[in-house]
């Protein structure tokens, strides 16, 4: 199945690896080439799969979920650290909603100031966006 994202990241030579996240807790993993775009289509387009049921979730108790991207690399390589990073968590014991599983991993790290709902998130991930623009 060709996944959005990916036809997007085709039309451009650099794509974004990203975690998502609530509560620091890491559910999936992607891959894209506009932030800003693909976190409003995990926020607002229910597809079924669970990371959208989970999604849908936090935002009916009144959360949203952190978008961070981990790194931002030529389209390829991005593709290949999806999958490597993917594969860590998999082998750590750790499961993903990217494996249609419906466990919650742990995985620390810096937090994200400031960013409380819906609207700041999309402004950080734009104005992170641009800086590579």
């Amino acid at each position: 199945m060709l996944r959005v994202d990916y036809i997007c990241s085709m039309s451009k030579n650099m794509s974004f690896v990203y975690a998502l996240s609530y509560n620091e807790n890491v559910f999936y993993i992607g891959i894209t080439c506009n932030l800003k775009r693909r976190y409003k289509t995990h926020i607002n387009k229910y597809t079924g799969l669970p990371v959208s049921v989970y999604i849908q979730e936090l935002i009916t108790r009144g959360n949203v979920p952190i978008m961070k991207p981990l790194c931002y690399l030529p389209k390829a390589q991005a593709h290949i650290k999806e999958s490597e990073i993917i594969r860590l968590f998999t082998k750590s014991g750790h499961k993903l909603l990217n494996d249609l599983h419906l466990y919650i991993p742990q995985w620390k790290y810096e937090r994200l100031p400031q960013i409380i709902n819906k609207s700041n998130m999309i402004n950080y991930l734009e104005e992170f966006q641009n800086q590579y623009e």
